[in-house]
Order: structure tokens, then C-alpha cells, then sequence
């Protein structure tokens, strides 16, 4: 095989992680990293400079969406951006047709420049922020938005065992990126599926997943902590996995609009009290959390922005991931 290895920002593999558990100076719950064996078949071979969607029920439930450039080819260490997506309510190919489009307007160029895979696993507007429906059993019954970050494992492991057979070989991990719901994503699936993650770039965030059962006094249940964890299946969480996890965080200045808070409801007014009143606030008192627990994360406050997905973000997550050395 050459020596090329893929690395894939996220959105996911169906392995699983285990069930004994320990708890750490944090309080929180750490969970065995068991790999269970998953048959997936490859993709065959994939398209080489052409932004392609999948639909494969046998890899997943959701479509995805990959874009190979060439450039990504012809250095030593290929590179993959997974990147997590928003757009809720509305029908779900509105849902694919806005990926595709932001594919060819938004991301592309920054793929070509860098030489990065992207890849995309359109996750439909009710699992999006990886909320109690999607996630824990019993909420509701809708099949479809259940367990979107086991879809997103299935779809990067297709993904690189594809790449394997096209003759290169291909690293299990992903460096993975999001803006709004695409962050909430990133954040989510980097948490609590680290065995997966290289690093994470988490833009325009209003909420974020602690580790930990309690924090500030406050007692955290998914999805803002892990006091109810138990109820969620097969993650791979450990501290150790996640302190590896090298963390960007990122938002404009001016994105302060409730509207865009996904702390929105009036029940959260207490939570907000000891964590932060608005998003851009959050940001830094999480980065902050990150630190002492251990995790080497940065954050950039970018000014007379708001709740936007700008150039210079792009340009700073690309080059972050550009500086993170890849063993």
C-alpha cells in the first residue's frame, strides 16, 4: 500500500465502546474502549474530483456526501475534514440539497487549497443536535433520527475501507468541524466517540457536552453532562481518549441572538446563570472547562460577527488542523 493515511473530520463507525465503568477526579463516568467486529463493505472505488452523495442503506440510514481533490493525493499524509451540518425543519432532501450546495460554495475551494477529504453524513434536522430523542431510548419511537453518531462510525468506517482498497492506507480517525447544529455535532460525537476523533474545530455552539455528572452545584443530564450516561449505549468514552482530542471553539462577536441559542426555553435560565447568559459567553467558560480537565483547547471570539460561518473561520480551522501533528 502507499503510505498515505486518511484522516476524516467528522460526523462516523459502528464500533462500540463497553460498559464497565470508573470515575475520575472529575466525577465523570469512564467506559471500557471495546471494539466490536463490524462487516462493512467498501464503497468500491471512489470518485476522484467530482462531489458525489451516497445512498447506501447497507452503510447507513442517512445519505453522505464525500469530495476527494486531487490535491489530497499527492502529499505524504491525506487528510479528511468531517463536517457536521444544521438545517432543521424542513424535509429531509431539503436537507441533502443544502449540504451538496454548501460542498460547492463554501467548502471546496478551502479542500482544494489544503488537501482535504471532505466528508459529510447528512443527519436529518430532529437528530442534528444529538438531543434526549435521538439519543436515548424510549423518547420517541421515530427510528430514523435514532443514533445519529453510531451512523456517522458506520459511514467513516465504509469511508476508509474504501480508501484502503483504492491502494492507500487509510488512519482511523477524524479531525471533525460544524457551525451551529454542525457544532453541537462536532462537540457531541468528539465526546463521546474520542477513539475517532484526531481533533475538533466546534464553531458557533450554544450548548456543550461536560463529561461529568455535576458542575457549579448543578446536576448535568444529557445533553449538557453525563448524569444520565448510562442510558446511552455503545460510546467510547474515556478521559483519557478525550484529553487527546486537541479542541478549537470558535464564534462571532455578535452572535448573541436568542434565536440562535440552542438554550433558548425559559428552563434553562439556571443552567445559563452559572455557565453563561449568551453564547458567545460559553464559549470561553468552556474552553476554560477543556483546560483543567485536561484537553489542549483555544477559542477566537472573531469581532463585528455574528451567527456566521465566515472565511477567516474556515481559514483558522484548516490551518489548526494543519498544525496538529498526525503520528
Amino acid at each position: 500500500m502507499k503510505n498515505i493515511a486518511t484522516l476524516i473530520i467528522i460526523a462516523s463507525v459502528f464500533l462500540a465502546g463497553c460498559v464497565s465503568t470508573s470515575q475520575n477526579e472529575f466525577g465523570t463516568t469512564s467506559f471500557s474502549n471495546r471494539k466490536n467486529t463490524v462487516n462493512i463493505s467498501a464503497l468500491g472505488e471512489l470518485e476522484i474530483g467530482k462531489i458525489t452523495i451516497v445512498n447506501d442503506p447497507a452503510i447507513s440510514k442517512y445519505a453522505f456526501i464525500y469530495y476527494i481533490p486531487p490535491t489530497a493525493l499527492n502529499v505524504e499524509l491525506v487528510k479528511t475534514v468531517m463536517i457536521g451540518n444544521g438545517l432543521m425543519r424542513v424535509p429531509y432532501q431539503e436537507v441533502v440539497d443544502m449540504v451538496e450546495g454548501n460542498f460547492y460554495n463554501r467548502y471546496k475551494q478551502y479542500s482544494d487549497q489544503y488537501g482535504y477529504v471532505l466528508l459529510t453524513v447528512v443527519t436529518p434536522g430532529d437528530a442534528q443536535v444529538m438531543n434526549r430523542d435521538s439519543m436515548i431510548p424510549g423518547e420517541i419511537k421515530d427510528s430514523f433520527v435514532k443514533r445519529p453518531d453510531l451512523e456517522y462510525r458506520r459511514v467513516i468506517e465504509a469511508f476508509t475501507n474504501s480508501i484502503e482498497t483504492m491502494g492507500y492506507d487509510a488512519h482511523d480517525k477524524v479531525f471533525m468541524t460544524g457551525f451551529s447544529n454542525g457544532g453541537t455535532q462536532s462537540n457531541v460525537f468528539s465526546v463521546i466517540h474520542p477513539d475517532k476523533v484526531e481533533a475538533t474545530a466546534i464553531g458557533g455552539c450554544g450548548g456543550y457536552l461536560r463529561p461529568v455528572s455535576k458542575a457549579k452545584g448543578m446536576t448535568l443530564e444529557w445533553p449538557r453532562g453525563f448524569a444520565d450516561i448510562s442510558k446511552i449505549k455503545d460510546i467510547t468514552f474515556t478521559p483519557e481518549l478525550l484529553k487527546e482530542v486537541e479542541t478549537f471553539i470558535f464564534i462571532g462577536e455578535d452572535d448573541t441572538n436568542p434565536n440562535n441559542d440552542i438554550l433558548f426555553h425559559p428552563g434553562w435560565k439556571p443552567y445559563k446563570a452559572k455557565f453563561g447568559t449568551t453564547t458567545v459567553a460559553r464559549v470561553e467558560t468552556y474552553a476554560d472547562y477543556l483546560v483543567e480537565y485536561g484537553v489542549d483547547a483555544e477559542y477566537e471570539i472573531y469581532p463585528d460577527t455574528g451567527h456566521q460561518f465566515t472565511p477567516p473561520m474556515l481559514t483558522d480551522l484548516f490551518e489548526f488542523f494543519d498544525s496538529i501533528p498526525v503520528q
